[in-house]
C-alpha cells in the first residue's frame, strides 16, 4: 500500500467536481465546484527528486517543485 502523502505538497492545489443541483419543479443541473485538494483525492504520487508528481482523482496532475515549498 502507497504511504499517504504529506499534506505541504497540497498547499495551492485544487479538486475540481461537480454538484447536482435541483430547484423545485425544475430539471437537475451539475454546477462546477471548486475545492482544497486533500490527501484522500490523490491516486498516486511520486517523488522525484527535485519535484513531487501529484495525479488526482479529477484526472488533473500535478508537478509541484521540492525546493519552492520547503522554503518559510
Amino acid at each position: 500500500m502507497m504511504t499517504q502523502i504529506d499534506v505541504k505538497w497540497l498547499k495551492g492545489l485544487v479538486f475540481r467536481t461537480s454538484e447536482r443541483k435541483q430547484p423545485k419543479g425544475e430539471a437537475a443541473r451539475h454546477v462546477p465546484v471548486e475545492r482544497k485538494l486533500r490527501p484522500s483525492d490523490v491516486l498516486a504520487w511520486e517523488d522525484r527528486g527535485e519535484t513531487i508528481v501529484i495525479v488526482a482523482g479529477d484526472g488533473s496532475k500535478y508537478v509541484v517543485d521540492k525546493t519552492t515549498v520547503d522554503k518559510p
